[in-house]
């Protein structure tokens, strides 16, 4: 008997968490959590975890655990069900870590926010009549590698491979020295 009040108890709250993600998927745009937000605003935040999602995840957790078990039933089998449930709850944090991170936006990085930033010489590319001589490097941009024409300041000549640091930025052109 108390093994069907777990096993129900699990099939409730994943056939509420399938619903959820089916819903999430198909209409993303809509908050089907049971939260209150005032001002209107839908984060993911870390209270998420220990709201209507997190206590749907505990109970999937510690619900399947403990139908599995079988009875009878001893308190390592609550104890391995409490971790079994903590374990969902964990998940769902990381999950909500994870998504935080894609939601973040990058703020660009230009002109003379990265005068400092090493970078490798890639290639050099020197056009007839230029003053100084250009390079192709990388470097570094909103975590990202990325292709940078570059001046040098004395026309010195690099190698490929060379790592050197941004000195200058003026009217549009990067300086290396």
């Amino acid at each position: 008997m108390e093994a069907n009040v777990y096993f129900f108890a699990a099939l409730v709250s994943t056939g509420i968490f399938l619903l959820q993600f089916i819903l999430s998927i198909f209409f993303g745009n809509m908050d089907t959590d049971i939260d209150v937000n005032a001002d209107g605003n839908a984060d993911i935040d870390m209270s998420s975890v220990l709201s209507f999602k997190g206590l749907i995840h505990f109970c999937m957790g510690f619900g399947w655990f403990m139908y599995l078990c079988q009875p009878p039933y001893i308190v390592l089998h609550y104890l391995g069900a409490v971790i079994s449930g903590s374990f969902f709850v964990f998940v769902l944090a990381w999950i909500y870590k994870l998504c935080y991170k894609l939601k973040q936006e990058n703020k660009p990085e230009q002109g003379e926010e990265l005068i400092g930033r090493k970078c490798e010489i890639y290639t050099r590319c020197q056009e007839q009549g230029q003053t100084g001589t250009e390079y192709v490097v990388y470097i570094a941009i909103n975590g990202a590698q990325r292709e940078l024409t570059v001046r040098s300041i004395q026309g010195k000549s690099y190698q490929e491979g060379d790592i050197l640091t941004l000195k200058d930025y003026k009217e549009g052109i990067y300086y290396i020295d």
